[in-house]
């Protein structure tokens, strides 16, 4: 009975020490530091209509900050046409992959974000954030880039203003508080538009209603604008503010408010504006 206590103890002995073998082993973990934090990355995928392109969109959750270098330091440069780097690798800046899904193509654009494709999968937009933040106590400008992917010729706007293609025609649209601008897709011409207010495209893309809002109010009013004769009609035009512009479900109508501002900046003389006819050679419009 003795000899089996003893060996059942040793034996549990034998076992704790190979455990502890075991166990001094393993490499010891290691605790996060915010260095580590650094250097994590957020991804985004934006995938096209077609499903033959996609895009990888890398970004650091917290940008390291680099020493600035000396002004005597020149930059090295970087050898052309490089292979872009992968991705995971510990970088300063964001970084947008478009890929191709049937290929190896792939492309990297530094401080790329923002990426929109068009519906015919061709064309993809995003914006390049400038290189620095502030110019002159101002937010810096960054670029607005449309590229052709077939072809990989490109487009560049310096512009933070919103961008958009329109769904059934080919139009690539971008506008801020007072300026659109409309491109064709397929002529590669650009229409601008300025002291703008509102816009809004009917269902097929084809008509673009918008209203004028000039500091002075000089031609402000109601404009439509056909994308494929590139002709403006005035629907109503008068020295005062529009709003608020509708479509009306089959396209041929449209309201909008018309009103003055006081002293106070609030809205006075509130009147209702509808045009019948909109599409028409001879359209006509009332005030209630």
């Amino acid at each position: 009975m003795r000899q089996d206590l003893k060996k059942m103890t040793l034996l549990l002995m034998l076992a704790a020490w190979y455990s502890f073998l075991l166990a001094s082993s393993k490499p010891a973990k290691q605790a996060i530091t915010l260095e580590d934090l650094k250097t994590w990355r957020d991804s985004s995928v934006t995938l096209s209509d077609d499903g033959q392109w996609y895009t990888v969109l890398y970004t650091l959750t917290e940008k390291p900050i680099s020493p600035t270098p000396p002004k005597t330091q020149e930059k090295k440069k970087e050898p052309k046409n490089q292979n872009p780097k992968l991705y995971g690798e510990t970088e300063q800046t964001d970084v947008l992959y478009i890929h191709n899904a049937s290929s190896s193509q792939m492309l990297a654009i530094k401080d790329g974000s923002k990426p929109q494709f068009s519906p015919c999968s061709e064309w993809i937009a995003y914006s390049i954030k400038a290189k620095e933040e502030k110019v002159d106590g101002k937010d810096a400008v960054n670029t607005i880039e449309l590229r052709h992917l077939p072809s990989g010729k490109t487009h560049q706007w310096n512009s933070n203003a919103a961008y958009r293609f329109s769904q059934n025609e080919p139009y690539f649209i971008s506008f801020d508080k007072s300026d659109l601008l409309l491109f064709n897709l397929k002529t590669e011409k650009e229409h601008y538009i300025s002291n703008i207010g509102e816009f809004v495209l009917n269902k097929s893309s084809h008509f673009l209603l918008y209203s004028i809002t000039s500091p002075d109010k000089r031609g402000n009013g109601i404009y439509l604008y056909d994308l494929q004769s590139r002709v403006t009609i005035c629907l109503d035009s008068e020295s005062c503010l529009y709003a608020n512009l509708a479509w009306n479900w089959d396209q041929s109508a449209l309201s909008a408010v018309k009103f003055q501002k006081n002293k106070e900046g609030e809205p006075i003389e509130i009147r209702l504006l509808t045009c019948q006819r909109v599409q028409s050679a001879t359209p006509s419009s009332a005030n209630f």
